[in-house]
């Protein structure tokens, strides 16, 4: 009798290691040994603070603020406990994957989560929770909170990097705006350098990325984005902010088209900045 040998596609294979992997506990490098900063190495388990590559676990009853700014990602952080970012300095983190889980243990397993610990909204000390700000006391203007998602190999890519509540909480606040964006209050022409909105706005600041979006009445065919089929020129217009008195914005430089301010095409300003910002490294 002949033997069947099945080949499976190199993809399958890899998926089949992928899966098996993430399925697999955790070892830490890190582990809190206390209530701390990030950066303190006596937050730690034998003074070993995390490093980049780590595994990190912040265990169930502990606090830890994350204080720190680098570039060094950390492969994983496993929130068992609460990780609060730092309301009186900027900070950067770079991770493949925060897990925010009740527990001892873990997976590096970025889709499927385990019935385990309190509810989400449950605030108690022993609960899982991730704060990049919170409704009480957000983070403040003129302090930044950056998180950059990394892919590190070995992780599946249809899953990581992520961040994943898991039976935890996580809330996000950076500083109110009274208005994300508005519109025109009175027109411009090539050339000018500064823009009226239709109102004052609270929460903009010097230093704010903002865009001036297009007047779909414009004799040049000006347009929101490029298309291949039908070039145009686009002429949405993104500068950064100067000076704010009242309504009036000055800005860095001067704009290159005219933007409507009356009539039923008004160009709309958007302030694109944020003091709390995830984005993917990719």
């Amino acid at each position: 009798m002949k033997k069947l040998t099945l080949t499976l596609p190199a993809a399958l294979l890899l998926a089949v290691a992928l899966a098996h992997a993430a399925s697999e506990p955790v070892k830490f490098d890190a582990v809190s040994a206390r209530d701390g900063k990030w950066s303190d190495a006596k937050t730690w388990k034998d003074s070993r603070a995390p490093r980049a590559g780590d595994r990190v676990q912040i265990r169930t009853g502990h606090a830890v603020e994350y204080d720190a700014s680098t570039d060094g990602a950390i492969r994983m952080i496993h929130v068992a406990g609460k990780l609060s970012f730092s309301r009186d300095k900027s900070t950067r983190l770079d991770t493949g994957l925060i897990k925010i889980e009740p527990g001892d243990t873990t997976t590096e397993d970025g889709f499927n989560c385990h019935d385990a610990g309190p509810a989400p909204g449950e605030n108690s000390r022993g609960a899982s929770a991730l704060e990049i700000g919170t409704a009480e006391k957000p983070i403040p203007a003129g302090v930044k909170a950056l998180i950059r998602l990394v892919h590190f190999e070995g992780m599946n890519p249809e899953t990581l990097p992520a961040i994943i509540a898991c039976g935890g909480r996580w809330d996000t606040h950076g500083a109110p705006l009274n208005r994300t964006w508005l519109k025109l209050g009175a027109s411009v022409k090539p050339g000018d350098t500064t823009v009226t909105l239709s109102e004052p706005v609270t929460g903009w600041n010097v230093g704010d990325r903002i865009i001036v979006t297009v007047s779909k009445e414009n004799d040049s065919g000006g347009t929101y984005r490029q298309t291949g089929r039908r070039p145009r020129k686009v002429q949405t217009e993104e500068r950064l902010i100067t000076a704010i008195d009242g309504a009036k914005l000055t800005l860095d430089r001067a704009l290159d088209y005219a933007h409507l301010g009356t009539g039923d095409y008004r160009s709309e300003v958007a302030n694109l900045s944020r003091n709390v910002v995830i984005e993917s490294a990719a």
